[in-house]
């Protein structure tokens, strides 16, 4: 569900979402460490606007895990 993230059963609502969060990022880090590992497209354009986006989301996600960790 897009609302809401599907927590783990045995996990309390607050370290769900925070085991979420890391699990999220970590999903999107590989394929973008893998894209950035490519030589042949180092200087493409496109390849700035993902960094641009990955960045921007990691910081997100970060955030996210922030706020829910000081409020636990």
């Amino acid at each position: 569900c897009r609302t809401a993230p599907q927590l783990e059963r045995d996990h309390s609502p607050i370290i769900g979402r925070i085991v979420w969060a890391r699990r999220l990022y970590q999903r999107m880090e590989n394929p973008y460490r893998e894209l950035r590992r490519r030589t042949e497209l180092k200087d493409h354009r496109q390849i700035d606007e993902m960094t641009e986006e990955y960045l921007f989301i990691s910081n997100c996600l970060s955030f996210y895990e922030l706020l829910h960790h000081r409020h636990w």
